[in-house]
């Protein structure tokens, strides 16, 4: 089961959110709170892709989010680790993950993040 977590972004095209799978089973035989990322296409919903951060041992509950895309088919999302705070882009299409930024090197202070919306005027 998918249990959304964070806002959920879209675009023309596309939507995506974090989540977390909470059937998945750790190893246990307890239930992990794996997290993961949903893109749904909006012209077609069943074409959604789910790319999942199932590492054993799971990464912290709550670790990625989504924070907009940098392109309207590539969302962009931060993942807290050991060594700071991530922006990476995901592309749903090729599977493809990279590093976009190091936003803060120490994941206990918060990043700030600020976007502007060109709104074509």
């Amino acid at each position: 089961m998918l249990q959304p977590y964070g806002q959920t972004f879209s675009s023309d095209v596309m939507a995506a959110s974090a989540v977390f799978l909470t059937d998945a089973l750790s190893a246990d035989g307890g239930v992990a709170p794996y997290q993961g990322l949903l893109s749904v296409p909006l012209s077609d919903p069943s074409g959604r892709r789910l790319l999942v951060m199932g590492e054993s041992p799971a990464r912290n509950k709550g670790c990625c989010q989504v924070v907009g895309f940098s392109e309207q088919r590539i969302p962009l999302y931060t993942n807290a680790t050991a060594a700071g705070v991530w922006l990476l882009q995901w592309n749903p299409e090729s599977g493809v993950v990279s590093r976009v930024v190091l936003l803060q090197a120490n994941p206990a202070v918060p990043p700030v993040l600020s976007f502007t919306v060109d709104t074509g005027s």
